[in-house]
């Protein structure tokens, strides 16, 4: 790998940020593409490596691209390059290996309280890079929350409308009542977040959803949301809620079919 690629690579995951490796390992066109050339693609369209100069770049870019988009990690990719003058042929075909190299999973927590806490320690045990946010700052703050990378003390909605939310992004909603979910569900029903979670009764739930879907919010986003949220394993302390939680992310993000309490309930 260049050093060029390399530091690129390090740069994103300082930065954490997504970015997309292209690598040949085959190829039968004639002309400048060998196998082992490569392409760093980053999410903005823009590229750098050996394979920026070619004629397949673009193409390469595109595809990358799209592979994220669509939530997939690897794959291989077959393009066929002309010889001048003429049309493309199989015997000119370059496979490219497409890896997606993820920025470090975030796990964003909107209010501070009891289940706060044990969600903060966990998310930290399972890998996360955790956000903790809560409007009040004798619960969010570092004594308190020694585990989160980040605690904001300030309005919930506010900051969530200024944070940056990727597909790698899990939101987990909190708070101490259903107005201040349903502020903080309004800044990120429509963003590309991974997982968005809400605790509440399915009195409270029912509440918060009907009104999102009265002020024109789409049905299908608002069916994504899971609410009540977590696992059913019966938890009823701080820590056991927080586990059903985590455990339910894990799920999504992993790809399990434990079932969702939201998905019993609609039964």
């Amino acid at each position: 790998m260049s050093d060029l690629i390399a530091d690129g690579i390090i740069d994103a995951l300082d930065r954490n940020e997504t970015v997309v490796l292209a690598t040949v390992i085959r190829s039968d066109a004639p002309g400048k593409v060998r196998p082992g050339m490569k392409l760093l693609v980053r999410l903005d369209g823009s590229a750098l490596g050996s394979l920026a100069e070619t004629q397949l770049a673009a193409s390469i870019v595109d595809d990358c691209l799209r592979t994220v988009r669509e939530g997939a990690e690897t794959r291989v990719i077959r393009y066929t390059l002309p010889e001048a003058g003429e049309e493309a042929r199989a015997e000119n075909a370059v496979d490219v290996y497409v890896e997606v190299i993820f920025d470090r999973p975030s796990l964003l927590i909107v209010g501070a309280g009891h289940i706060g806490v044990p969600l903060t320690k966990i998310g930290k045990i399972l890998g996360f890079e955790v956000t903790i946010i809560d409007d009040r700052a004798d619960f969010a703050n570092a004594e308190r929350l020694p585990d989160a990378d980040k605690v904001i003390a300030a309005d919930m909605a506010e900051t969530l409308a200024s944070l940056p939310i990727t597909r790698n992004t899990y939101i987990i909603l909190v708070t101490r009542g259903h107005k201040y979910d349903e502020g903080a569900l309004r800044q990120v029903i429509n963003s590309d977040a991974a997982y968005i979670g809400m605790i509440g009764s399915r009195t409270r739930v029912r509440t918060v959803m009907g009104r999102l879907l009265n002020d024109g919010f789409p049905k299908e986003r608002v069916a994504s949301v899971y609410a009540p949220i977590g696992i059913d394993i019966g938890a009823q302390t701080p820590e056991e809620i927080a586990v059903s939680i985590l455990a339910e992310i894990v799920k999504v993000r992993r790809g399990g079919s434990a079932p969702s309490i939201r998905d019993l309930v609609r039964r």
